[in-house]
């Protein structure tokens, strides 16, 4: 369960710019607090889309550690912000079927990484986005 606000959660008061996560193992419940940092503006030109990468695994099945410099990039990302659509030979506008939130799965080499204020995100064209991932 993830909240934004100034809400109370679990007792906890959450001030505006934070995201409060519970979770509740073997009958002991954590909360984290984690602030909320917006990426630097960018809107993207026609079919371009913004995503950033999912945490990579840093951990195996078997509860091996993976080093940094080994880690796989991450094939799913959330969508952060999105292109009009591309332009069709008729001049029309072709619209996106991707939409900001969307979680979806890309190519671990696809795009073109940038840093926004810090922080990894990948541009990639719509035609990448191999699928959108949807919670049963």
């Amino acid at each position: 369960m993830t909240l934004k606000g100034p809400e109370l959660v679990e007792g906890y008061i959450v001030p505006p710019g934070y995201k409060a996560t519970v979770t509740r193992e073997k009958g002991v419940t954590f909360i984290g607090m984690t602030r909320i940092r917006s990426p630097m503006k960018l809107n993207p030109l026609r079919d371009q889309v913004l995503i950033r990468r999912a945490e990579a695994e840093s951990e195996t099945a078997s509860g091996l550690i993976i080093p940094d410099d080994a880690k796989r990039k991450s094939q799913q990302g959330e969508v952060l912000a999105v292109g009009p659509g591309r332009i069709l030979d008729n001049g029309q506008e072709c619209p996106m079927r991707v939409k900001v939130g969307d979680v979806v799965l890309i190519g671990r080499y696809d795009g073109v990484e940038v840093d926004l204020d810090g922080e990894p995100y990948v541009l990639v064209p719509e035609g990448s986005v191999l699928g959108i991932v949807e919670e049963p």
